[in-house]
């Protein structure tokens, strides 16, 4: 996430990062695909290089959603999970809950 917050101003920041959450905060991997949509759509306007950033990333960025659902929660760490995406720079880390099994 930070290399993203690199293209809005800090003013912006929390409100960026926040949109982006909503990424992984779906059900089901339609959902996620289509909030991604959203969330670029919605920074378009604004941030045209983040919503840009996001683009190229997608891929990369929503590559967890090709596994069952049941699997997401093991393709992050307990806590903190940062996910590098190296083709893009772009990384972004998610604050979850206690782990559950």
């Amino acid at each position: 996430m930070a290399n993203l917050m690199t293209k809005v101003p800090r003013s912006a920041q929390t409100m960026v990062a926040t949109l982006v959450r909503t990424i992984f905060d779906q059900p089901d991997a339609t959902q996620v695909w289509a909030q991604h949509a959203r969330v670029v759509e919605q920074l378009s306007e604004r941030f045209a290089d983040a919503a840009t950033m996001l683009v190229d990333a997608g891929a990369d960025l929503l590559a967890f959603t090709a596994f069952p659902h049941e699997h997401w929660r093991h393709s992050w760490l307990p806590t903190i999970s940062c996910m590098a995406m190296c083709s893009t720079g772009l990384m972004v880390c998610l604050r979850r809950g206690p782990y559950r099994t």
